[in-house]
């Protein structure tokens, strides 16, 4: 092994992608042996992956892939790595090869799974002849929408409003059932409306704006979860598959796999925090989570006591962590 490939190697080892991918283009340049020149390639594609550049990345294991067979001990890797590398490429049907050449572990299911609602999602190709110019997104085709529930409150946001002025626009909140936009666009003739038909009943509701959002705050009727926003999105059916010549996939068999799937993987660092904290407000007593709820909203989201006795005297003033200071935002 030439110097050059064994320090790229090292680098590699200590996550140090950058230097490793210099060390490994410079021993691919320099190599006259093909097995050690196609080795630099390998690993130059693992250090192109650490940094995220995944053109590159692609690259170089479509060079050397032809090379590689199930019985060598780096197939399962490589496929794995050029699978995830043509994924964010965007060429998902060579990712849907790369993972089904794979064993049937949870994380290569979970990914052919990603592959699939991208290639479901994807429109259908067109001839030359076909395509049409880009058109260009209106200021209306940019708002999106998302939500979140926290016990008896319920926020949905309207994403991507900047260019619209907050007072243009107008958001109507009818109890129990209804919430109604009307955005108007100075660039636009007529106004951007939309009208929720919610899930569930609520009893009241406020409305803030900033510059690039709006969110609407609404006192739901009960805590319950509810399991989608709009009482239309219960009764939509799964789409079907674009695979030629195979029945469509079962949705539903495939999402409750993925639930069980994720159920069953033992969670890290926030995601762990965060499964803790949804535990101990599941299977609370209503007066820990008034104080839950208390706590959190009232600092801002720096503090989560389960203590109504001690939450419950005082307002809870925000605590952030050390190092950094609480400011409160104005839009």
């Amino acid at each position: 092994m030439n110097s050059l490939l064994f320090q790229g190697l090292q680098s590699l080892i200590y996550e140090k992608y950058a230097k490793a991918n210099d060390q490994l283009l410079e021993a691919i340049e320099k190599s006259t042996n093909d097995e050690e020149k196609n080795e630099a390639i390998k690993h130059r594609g693992f250090a192109l992956m650490g940094l995220k550049r995944y053109k590159e990345a692609q690259a170089c294991f479509e060079s050397i892939y032809s090379q590689i067979d199930s019985s060598m001990d780096c197939f399962e890797r490589i496929t794995r790595e050029y699978g995830i590398a043509c994924f964010y490429c965007e060429s998902f049907a060579t990712a849907g090869k790369c993972f089904s050449a794979l064993n049937d572990s949870k994380s290569n299911q979970r990914w052919l799974r990603k592959i699939k609602r991208e290639l479901e999602l994807a429109p259908p190709k067109q001839t030359i002849a076909e395509k049409q110019p880009i058109k260009k997104k209106t200021v209306y085709e940019k708002l999106y929408f998302s939500h979140f529930q926290m016990g008896n409150e319920l926020v949905i946001n309207v994403m991507g409003a900047r260019s619209i002025p907050i007072e243009n626009r107008q958001v109507t909140i009818e109890a129990p059932f209804t919430v109604t936009l009307s955005f108007q666009s100075p660039n636009e003739d007529s106004p951007f409306v939309k009208s929720f038909n919610l899930f569930g009943a609520f009893t009241s509701g406020s409305v803030r704006h900033t510059t690039a959002k709006t969110a609407i705050t609404l006192n739901t009727a009960s805590a319950d979860t509810w399991t989608s926003l709009e009482k239309s999105d219960v009764k939509e059916t799964s789409r079907q598959g674009v695979y030629s010549g195979r029945q469509p996939d079962d949705w539903d068999k495939i999402d409750q796999s993925a639930k069980k799937s994720f159920a069953a993987e033992k969670p890290e660092g926030d995601q762990a925090l965060n499964q803790l904290f949804e535990s101990i407000y599941a299977n609370a007593t209503p007066q820990t989570k008034m104080a839950m709820r208390k706590s959190f909203i009232e600092s801002g989201g720096t503090v989560l006591s389960t203590n109504w006795d001690e939450v419950g005297k005082q307002r809870v003033e925000p605590s952030p962590p050390p190092g950094m200071e609480y400011k409160k935002y104005d839009s």
